[in-house]
């Protein structure tokens, strides 16, 4: 899956390219997309006004009242460049703004949506808070957590309570809190809840700020993208030296799922 800070790489991207640009063209590339061929060609001429992100929903709101809807596979990403730039570079759907193109590599067919506003909250009614809204808070956190059995990883990469966090954040999110992957979320301190909020929000904001770790170039001349891959500290790492207290990074098992850690200086263990 696609995790939150690389959506919200995404979403940052769209909103500075395409939001204020009029529709001109849609092309598709993906024979499984070419059913929604008429449904997307009665957008053409409409106007982008600003680009929100919705958990894993990228959405445009158009001027015309509209939300055009989509959300990327865990290979996709967006491309923005002007036509002349274009050479070699591919896409399953290409949203056209004159001389400029956006091309969607790996974009799912059923998230594709021209919905009404009205549409658009009752497909995402139930959804738990985004860890970037204003609105999740440390008493959210400890409210939802406190429902929560089983191990800090798994409520980590658990969707109801915490959507976008996938098996590298959550790894790098315990890592930040000193706590290991493994323990009993029945067993945590009301300090190392807190350690774990904090920890969530400097991770994925550190990593926003980095460019995420996916290295895919996303316009031309893109030197941010994937930058947050060199920083980090277990994810990936097992064997190597713990960047914080020099110990070796251990790759374990946690509810049927690899974790790593730092037995050393993240405690639970």
């Amino acid at each position: 899956m696609l995790e939150l800070p690389e959506l919200e790489l995404y979403r940052a991207l769209l909103a500075e390219r395409c939001a204020g640009l009029r529709i001109t063209a849609f092309t598709i590339k993906n024979k499984a997309l070419k059913h929604l061929k008429s449904r997307l060609q009665e957008l053409v001429d409409t106007s982008i006004w600003f680009v929100e992100r919705r958990y894993r929903l990228i959405v445009f709101h158009l001027d015309n009242g509209k939300r055009l809807t989509f959300a990327f596979n865990e290979l996709g990403y967006p491309y923005f460049c002007a036509a002349e730039e274009a050479k070699g570079i591919k896409g399953d759907l290409i949203i056209s703004f004159g001389d400029k193109n956006l091309y969607l590599t790996g974009v799912e067919s059923e998230s594709i949506g021209v919905l009404s506003v009205k549409q658009l909250e009752e497909g995402l009614k139930g959804q738990a808070l985004d860890p970037l809204d204003k609105r999740f808070t440390p008493a959210k956190w400890n409210e939802s957590l406190s429902k929560k059995r089983g191990y800090v990883k798994s409520a980590l990469t658990d969707a109801k309570l915490l959507p976008g966090i996938g098996p590298l954040y959550s790894d790098e999110i315990a890592f930040a809190a000193r706590i290991s992957p493994n323990t009993k979320v029945s067993d945590l301190s009301g300090e190392q809840r807190e350690a774990l909020y904090k920890a969530i929000g400097s991770t994925i904001r550190q990593s926003i700020s980095s460019g995420g770790v996916k290295g895919q170039r996303l316009f031309p001349g893109d030197e941010l993208s994937g930058g947050f891959g060199e920083q980090l500290q277990v994810y990936g790492r097992e064997g190597e030296a713990c960047r914080r207290c020099g110990s070796e990074i251990a790759r374990i098992t946690v509810a049927g799922r690899k974790a790593y850690c730092c037995p050393q200086c993240q405690t639970g263990n």
